[in-house]
């Protein structure tokens, strides 16, 4: 797909980079709220997962749209191929979604999960959220292209 779709490789920075901050982000909260012991509730342990996953939502349409319009942008004053900028804009725009809400999800999953296993979810959830995040993020986005550009 990269190698059919070059433009790609100039905006998987920002796929990465915002997954990884919204997942950052959802994990800081997480641990914070684990150690305030404001999760110990079934119901409050819910309503936190939700309330999370309804702000990484938002967030990702919010980016995904900002992403659509900026890459557009650049892509119509940058020619890197045959590519129609509009598809081009438009999986960027899908994956920042996909991606940013896969990441919220991941963050606000891990350090729960952690904490029910009796691991300290402050020490052990960095590099597992890095990880996933980067994972996640970019089988998302290539597997966008393909879908869009390949097959």
């Amino acid at each position: 797909t990269l190698i059919e779709v070059v433009a790609l490789i100039m905006f998987q920075p920002m796929i990465l980079g915002m997954a990884g901050n919204i997942g950052t982000q959802s994990i800081a909260v997480t641990i914070l709220k684990l150690n305030k012991d404001e999760l110990e509730e079934k119901s409050a342990e819910k309503k936190h997962i939700a309330k999370e996953l309804g702000i990484g939502v938002l967030n990702s349409i919010a980016v995904g749209i900002a992403g659509f319009l900026i890459s557009y942008g650049i892509l119509s004053f940058i020619n890197m191929g045959t590519q129609s900028q509009l598809l081009l804009a438009l999986t960027i725009a899908t994956s920042l979604i996909g991606g940013m809400f896969v990441s919220a999800a991941i963050g606000v999953f891990i350090p729960i999960i952690l904490e029910k296993m009796k691991i300290d979810p402050a020490i052990a959830s960095g590099p597992i959220i890095s990880t996933l995040n980067d994972l996640f993020a970019l089988m998302i986005y290539f597997g966008i292209a393909t879908l869009i550009f390949i097959l």
